[in-house]
């Protein structure tokens, strides 16, 4: 598939929005250009999401068990009792 936009005066280009849905790419989203003989390829950088990366190291943990002894460390060390 090809498509065509203009390049502004301060050389800025929109991305169609077809394309923007297709590859989830939302405001503020990173674009990395790379240089491929006579052709420039642009790729959306990944997402990372933080939440994901600790479900991952956390998983087979009880969460909710974990949230509560941290929550009950924390009141214990305001109260001095630590």
């Amino acid at each position: 598939m090809y498509v065509k936009t203009k390049v502004t005066s301060k050389y800025q280009i929109t991305l169609p929005k077809n394309l923007r849905k297709r590859f989830g790419i939302e405001r503020g989203d990173n674009i990395i250009f790379e240089e491929k003989a006579d052709e420039i390829l642009m790729k959306v950088e990944k997402k990372v999401d933080p939440v994901e990366i600790i479900e991952g190291i956390l998983e087979g943990e009880d969460i909710y068990e974990l949230k509560e002894a941290a929550a009950s460390r924390i009141r214990k060390e305001k109260l001095g009792l630590e």
